[in-house]
C-alpha cells in the first residue's frame, strides 16, 4: 500500500512538473513579464543617449504598452511658472488591472524613461493626443521626438531599485 500511494505521489508531482514548465506568452504571466522588464533595466546604459524609439522597439517586442503615464518639472522654478514633461511611464498592464493590483497593494511595475532636452509644457504634450488615442499609439507618436537621458524602474507607490528585488 505505502508503494502505491508513493508512486500515486510521484506521477502528481512529476505530472505537476510537466506543466509548470510549460514557457507562456511575455505579458500574460507575471513573473517573465518582470523579468524582462527589469533586464531592459538592466541594459539602460545601452539606450541612454539614444532616441526613444530605440527602446520602445525593444520593449515593443514582446510586451504591449498599455498605459503611458507622464510627468515634469515643478512650475515654481521655471520664470514664466510652466511645468514641463521630462519623462514618461510605460507599463503592460491597463488602466483596469492597474486600478485592481493597485486595490489589492500589489503595485505595478513600471519603466520610466528620463528625457534630455527639449521638454514641452504639459498644455502642449498633452495636446497633441486625440482623446480616443491609445497609450500604444500615443508613444509611437512621440517616440522619435525625445532622446533618453536616463530610465528607471519601480513597483509603482513602493520606489526600489530591481537589483533589490532580483537578488
Amino acid at each position: 500500500m505505502k508503494k502505491l500511494i508513493i508512486s500515486i505521489l510521484m506521477l502528481a508531482m512529476g505530472i505537476t512538473n510537466a506543466y509548470s514548465q510549460q514557457p507562456g506568452k511575455l505579458g500574460t504571466t507575471e513573473g517573465d513579464t518582470i523579468a524582462y522588464m527589469a533586464t531592459l533595466y538592466r541594459r539602460r546604459n545601452e539606450f541612454i543617449g539614444q532616441p526613444l524609439s530605440a527602446f520602445i522597439a525593444e520593449y515593443k517586442k514582446y510586451l504591449p504598452i498599455n498605459f503611458m503615464g507622464y510627468g515634469g518639472t515643478s512650475p515654481w522654478i521655471d520664470p514664466k511658472g510652466e511645468s514641463y514633461v521630462n519623462h514618461i511611464q510605460i507599463c503592460y498592464n491597463n488602466d483596469d488591472q492597474m486600478e485592481i493590483r493597485y486595490l489589492k497593494r500589489q503595485g505595478n511595475f513600471v519603466l520610466d524613461i528620463e528625457f534630455k532636452n527639449p521638454f514641452m509644457t504639459y498644455y502642449d504634450f498633452g495636446k497633441q493626443f486625440p482623446d480616443d488615442m491609445s497609450y500604444s499609439d500615443m508613444v509611437d507618436m512621440i517616440k522619435d521626438k525625445y532622446i533618453i537621458k536616463d530610465i528607471d524602474m519601480y513597483l509603482a507607490q513602493i520606489l526600489c531599485k530591481p537589483e533589490k528585488l532580483f537578488k
